[in-house]
């Protein structure tokens, strides 16, 4: 009986060295990377105005942004950025009730951003005013149309 209870007792002692070998990681392993998707991280200076768009997917996708007074634009489409080009003013892009630019892709598309301001006075935002009922619409050349529900924020630093 004696030598039963050694016997167990080894087994039971070997088993948990082997759970705590198993479950110790060592410092150098390698850690899992996250694929990034979407615009990175936009920043604007000291006085400058901008326009930020996310994607209304879960998880959200950055997927806009232009600088007040530019006449270019970063978008994020079909996984990769591009830049976007406007003949429009861009002087004074919170100025309006509504938002509505176009634009052209460095292949020639048509891109057309809209949106709703919120309304100044029941929706504050510090230093912005919110985009909502917004969207991207993207035309290739031979007519083909895609539309990307977002909402954004329109914010000066």
């Amino acid at each position: 009986m004696r030598a039963e209870i050694t016997s167990i007792t080894g087994v039971i002692c070997a088993a948990i060295m082997l759970t705590a070998c198993a479950s110790t990681t060592p410092q150098d392993a390698p850690k899992t990377l996250i694929a990034h998707t979407g615009l990175v991280a936009q920043e604007l200076a000291q006085g400058e105005c901008g326009i930020f768009f996310w994607t209304l997917s879960s998880p959200p996708v950055f997927t806009f942004f232009q600088k007040q007074g530019e006449r270019t634009a970063k978008f994020y489409h079909e996984a990769a950025q591009t830049t976007l080009t406007t003949q429009a003013n861009t002087q004074s892009l919170g100025d309006t009730p509504t938002l509505d630019i176009i634009y052209k892709t460095e292949a020639g598309n048509t891109v057309r951003i809209k949106g709703q301001f919120a309304d100044i006075f029941t929706d504050t935002l510090d230093g912005g005013r919110r985009i909502t009922s917004g969207a991207i619409q993207t035309t290739t050349s031979e007519n083909w149309q895609e539309i990307t529900p977002v909402s954004g924020v329109y914010v000066c630093r």
